[in-house]
């Protein structure tokens, strides 16, 4: 036999050897290592891709907390504000409506906050009574009237109005 193919037979078997001893080993751990290479470099560019957002984020989570801010107190009842009955009866006056009847209800529970609900019965303009109901549902804490109804009165100028009003508030915290 040739010393070429002797050498060359001997160091084939050497680096089979290797291989079949330690090599599989070591390059299945390298593979290994590289796949976790591979999971960390997918998670650092998911991750860098959400960092560009950041910026948004937080004005946007700065937004919320100003308006949080700017209409908690809107939606809390004051001790200081008139009850519901008394601001209705004010309010519809105040913009020229006749009283016929006012009574408070009882309040809402499907509503899921706390709530007051009065029935009011009045006489007006109907230019009087969409003004009373628009500034009624402008007011603070939120008002509004949920059930309405109208007729012309006997005379034909005048409107009878029978509506609900509900304000809704959230307690403080």
């Amino acid at each position: 036999m040739n010393a070429n193919v002797v050498t060359s037979a001997l160091l084939l078997g050497l680096v089979l050897a290797w291989y079949a001893g330690f090599g599989h080993r070591r390059l299945a751990a390298i593979a290994g290592h590289n796949a976790e290479l591979a999971a960390a470099y997918s998670k650092a560019d998911q991750i860098e891709a959400e960092t560009t957002h950041a910026p948004v984020l937080q004005r946007c989570a700065d937004e919320l907390d100003a308006w949080t801010q700017d209409l908690t107190p809107r939606l809390q009842r004051s001790p200081k504000q008139p009850e519901l009955l008394f601001a209705v009866q004010t309010q519809l006056q105040a913009s020229g409506l006749h009283l016929d009847r006012i009574d408070n209800l009882a309040a809402d529970q499907a509503l899921g906050l706390p709530n007051a609900r009065v029935r009011v019965m009045v006489t007006g303009t109907t230019q009087q009574l969409f003004r009373a109901i628009a500034d009624l549902e402008n007011s603070e804490p939120p008002t509004r009237v949920t059930e309405i109804a109208t007729q012309r009165s006997p005379d034909g100028v005048r409107l009878l109005g029978d509506m609900t009003v509900v304000r809704i508030w959230q307690e403080p915290k």
